[in-house]
């Protein structure tokens, strides 16, 4: 998507979540007295996109980049067609670096840490704390560290098939409190230690770290039905207690439960 060892961020000029039009619309942006760049990560629905003469289908977990129209010599055609409603989250900013003019959707194998840090950057955005804009500085270039490590992070079939019984076996069992790596390594009938490598190798994190990401994901989906309260959503979701879990969804998607539930009832 984005093939640049060092990209230098001047300005973020935006972060928002926004929600799509109904299905079936279609909208044309003015791209006359836009200045930068944008990066989204789509929530959920389905889109087509065209800008410049290019057309792409992004869909939930993907990734768009969108060029900054201002380094064209005209106005480039930018419209949007809902297929499915739902939602994203948008980041603007400007950057000096020769980033590409050209708009590209990927679904990266990392996307559940991508989808964690651009909900950190909207809570930091949104609730604005002490520092908000050199955190939220500090999480655009965690995203753009992810998305490199992405690129590079590659695993042939046969080494990939090496993991996918661990892989499949979390994916099912994630909301377990207590996963044992040893059993997964069993599972895959290699090393501890060579597990814990290809798992970082493709993820980017160790195997610890994907099983807690698939448990706040889910968390977060589960306070987006507004049906749960904390203790329940804690327990559901495979945490150890309600404090345990406050602290780690804190850490990672940069505020509280609570204020997150707030922020999802808004």
């Amino acid at each position: 998507m984005i093939q640049h060892d060092k990209i230098k961020i001047n300005d973020i000029i935006f972060v928002n979540h926004r929600i799509g039009n109904k299905k079936g619309s279609y909208t044309k942006f003015e791209t006359d007295y836009v200045f930068h760049y944008q990066l989204l990560y789509k929530l959920s629905g389905e889109a087509i996109i065209t800008f410049d003469r290019k057309q792409v289908t992004e869909k939930a977990d993907c990734l768009r980049f969108l060029p900054n129209p201002a380094h064209f010599r005209y106005a480039p055609l930018y419209t949007a067609e809902v297929i499915e409603q739902g939602e994203s989250i948008n980041i603007g900013f400007t950057s000096d670096s020769p980033l590409p003019n050209e708009i590209t959707v990927k679904k990266y194998d990392n996307s559940l840490i991508l989808k964690q840090l651009f909900q950190k950057l909207q809570k930091y955005w949104y609730y604005k704390p002490d520092g908000y804009y050199y955190k939220s500085m500090s999480v655009l270039y965690d995203i753009f560290a992810e998305i490199s490590k992405a690129e590079t992070n590659y695993l042939p079939s046969h080494i990939y098939s090496k993991i996918q019984p661990a892989i499949e076996y979390i994916d099912n069992n994630f909301t377990n409190q207590n996963i044992d790596c040893y059993h997964l390594a069993n599972l895959c009938n290699i090393s501890h230690t060579y597990m814990t490598k290809l798992f970082k190798k493709r993820f980017g994190i160790t195997p610890v770290k994907y099983i807690m990401s698939k448990k706040l994901q889910y968390a977060c989906e589960l306070i987006n039905t507004r049906h749960y309260n904390i203790n329940e959503i804690s327990e559901i979701a495979g945490f150890s207690n309600v404090y345990y879990f406050s602290r780690v969804f804190k850490n990672n998607i940069g505020c509280s439960p609570s204020e997150y539930i707030k922020n999802a009832h808004l």
